[in-house]
């Protein structure tokens, strides 16, 4: 019943990757949240902040570049996105999608994950969990992302709150 294997299964390791400058990296995605509600989030890959974070009825691409657009207003221009192969970033047979536009407009690199690969955007993704264990702790949306941010402190990141790594590589 047991077939022992010959040799060691392979393994990627357990070497994290994260970019040395806040704003090199975003990581976007979206997310149904259990009030049948979506979540679009953008992320800093070097310091885990919530750049832009909002409750919404659809997952459309018109959406992800709304908030795009107000996080870059606020926090300035990444030089790169990096996003799942969702329909809303990427459409299907190599065409070029209006975020796809929008980020190039913007002077953004858009990268895509490759598929069924969900460790690459998975920063983003350790996000989503926190939020669904730790949301209903909170009345309103901006109060759960304040507290991620300001408050929360990260294990990545050694014991050190987002805010406090994101603010002091701004400067």
């Amino acid at each position: 019943m047991n077939h022992p294997i010959d040799e060691p299964r392979k393994t990627w390791g357990t070497k994290r990757f994260q970019r040395e400058h806040c704003n090199s990296l975003w990581q976007a995605d979206f997310k149904l949240c259990s009030d049948d509600n979506w979540m679009i989030s953008y992320q800093d890959d070097h310091s885990r902040f919530i750049t832009g974070s909002v409750k919404i009825w659809s997952p459309t691409g018109e959406n992800a570049m709304l908030l795009l657009d107000k996080a870059v207003k606020r926090f300035g221009v990444p030089e790169q996105i990096l996003t799942d192969q969702g329909t809303q970033f990427k459409p299907a047979r190599g065409e070029t999608s209006a975020f796809d536009r929008r980020c190039q407009k913007l002077g953004i690199e858009h990268i895509t994950a490759s598929v069924r690969r969900p460790t690459t955007c998975g920063k983003i993704e350790a996000f989503h969990k926190a939020y669904e264990v730790e949301s209903h702790l909170f009345k309103e949306h901006w109060s759960f992302i304040r507290y991620y941010n300001y408050t929360r402190p990260h294990e990545g990141l050694n014991y050190l709150t987002p805010a406090e790594i994101y603010l002091k590589d701004k400067v």
